[in-house]
């Protein structure tokens, strides 16, 4: 193909490479491909955006809902008593003791009372003997000897039924609840922008 051949036109729309044969390559159409696949990233990366935004919203729902109810405590790990399988700063998810039977070698969590019966607080334990009606012998892992306390099925505040690692240090009630604010407001603004996208000019 001689260049003497190319319109005015042609001579700005193409490119002629240095060879013996040029080689022709139409720039408007790649910046058209370009501009196409830049949108297209653009979509998927809102799609999993979105998407994930969605999930968490979701999980902080059950959260929330579930720890507000009852059913499912969430206990942040205060102390090494469990150490090495359980340690401070993890998250112990438990579920009522009428929703699993506790049994010899699960973790469960009572309420710790001093010798006067004040209570010092919820601790998590191993069962490592005893018997729901008579008590249930309890010792953390690393502790040398069993808890002086021998609580019964029924003052047993949850089984734990499996543990998160280091979600205590930056999870808590409140943080979900103003995570779940913020995930909400979220969604408002995202679709306020759409629509105003989509609106006529």
């Amino acid at each position: 193909m001689l260049v003497s051949h190319l319109t005015e036109h042609e001579r700005k729309s193409y490119y002629l490479a240095p060879k013996s044969e040029p080689v022709l390559v139409n720039w408007a159409g790649v910046g058209k491909t370009s501009r196409y696949r830049l949108r297209r990233t653009r979509k998927v990366s809102r799609g999993i955006i979105n998407t994930a935004m969605f999930v968490l919203t979701i999980t902080l729902v059950a959260l929330i809902a579930a720890q507000l109810s009852g059913v499912v405590l969430l206990r942040n790990v205060a102390t090494g008593s469990m150490k090495p399988k359980i340690n401070p700063g993890d998250i112990e998810v438990t579920v009522k003791p009428s929703l699993v039977q506790p049994h010899k070698g699960q973790v469960v969590v009572y309420r710790l009372k001093s010798p006067a019966g004040e209570s010092l607080g919820a601790v998590g334990h191993r069962i490592i003997g005893g018997s729901g009606r008579q008590g249930w012998i309890l010792k953390g892992d690393s502790n040398p000897i069993p808890d002086p306390q021998r609580p019964k099925t029924s003052q047993l505040l949850g089984v734990v039924v499996f543990v998160i690692p280091k979600l205590g240090h930056y999870f808590t009630l409140n943080v979900a609840v103003y995570g779940l604010l913020g995930l909400v407001a979220y969604w408002l603004l995202s679709d306020l922008y759409r629509r105003r996208r989509r609106a006529p000019r």
